[in-house]
């Protein structure tokens, strides 16, 4: 394909969506393209939307902060000891649990075996300001918050074989034109059927995971849970029809936020879940 004229003078990129993999790849772009590079990144979201808790950074995701320029601020962000696991049975009232497997990653393997590196619980909105600030440094970017693109077409150029894309806000309005557009919206995007024939939709799998977050275990778990839980970053407790999960997820030894994980399978989706513990919606 030719090359167009734009692109030989700096090629112009927008994102659609400010989540962590369209800042992590604004993140790279703005890096490897340097001072040339116009791009745009487009988030329906407000800026100071909840970030929610924990993400892990596995050797594709550690490799992405590193084209960033970012691997030097892994552990800002990131929970010492909090890829480890402590696994243990769900008992009844009285009994004591005890942990049937722990798992964690030996230091000598990280260092023998490429791929089996730490993959600590990382905290998303940390992560998230240490590529803002990046970005807001490098000067090549701008980010648009509360502005989607809600839909795409393709403009013809003169030149030969070369075609653009014109993004569309909510009232048709142009958002730009751009030599390349990368939609890293999720599941709801409404540029999402442009590229994806998704018949199906979205279907429930039959279980449904309840979310929450304690600020601090030491301060409110009695000494019996705080033992199987340890230095370890997770503990699950595992049952027939449940499980329960908690995971460390603050950025530092003093940071002890900690999200909680209830992972219930139950026919009817979520709305059975709020009618059994009582909840109107």
């Amino acid at each position: 394909m030719a090359m167009s004229t734009a692109v030989k003078e700096g090629p112009k990129i927008a994102i659609c969506g400010a989540g962590i993999s369209g800042l992590a790849l604004a993140g790279m772009l703005s890096k490897e393209l340097g001072p040339k590079l116009q791009l745009k990144i487009f988030e329906r979201a407000p800026e100071d939307r909840d970030q929610g808790y924990g993400l892990d950074l596995d050797e594709y995701g550690q490799e992405a902060l590193a084209r960033a320029g970012l691997y030097h601020r892994y552990w800002d962000f990131s929970k010492p000891y909090s890829d480890s696991w402590s696994v243990c049975p769900m008992h009844f009232r009285g009994a004591t649990p005890e942990p049937y497997l722990i798992m964690f990653r030996p230091k000598l393997l990280q260092k023998m075996f490429a791929g089996f590196g730490a993959q600590p619980e990382s905290n998303r909105a940390a992560f998230r300001a240490v590529i803002l600030e990046a970005l807001a440094e490098r000067g090549n970017n701008e980010i648009f918050w509360g502005l989607p693109a809600t839909d795409i077409r393709e403009i013809k150029s003169d030149e030969v074989d070369v075609s653009r894309a014109e993004l569309l806000a909510a009232d048709g309005k142009s958002l730009g034109t751009f030599d390349l557009v990368v939609d890293t919206s999720g599941l709801h995007s409404p540029l999402r059927h442009h590229r994806v024939i998704d018949e199906a939709k979205k279907v429930y799998a039959g279980s449904v995971l309840v979310h929450g977050i304690i600020d601090s275990p030491e301060d409110v778990w009695p000494k019996e849970l705080l033992n199987l839980f340890g230095r370890h970053g997770n503990l699950v407790g595992a049952g027939v029809k449940s499980r329960i999960g908690v995971q460390r997820f603050g950025c530092s030894v003093e940071d002890n936020r900690t999200a909680v994980l209830l992972d219930v399978r139950m026919e009817g989706g979520d709305e059975a879940v709020f009618r059994e513990i009582g909840i109107e919606r």
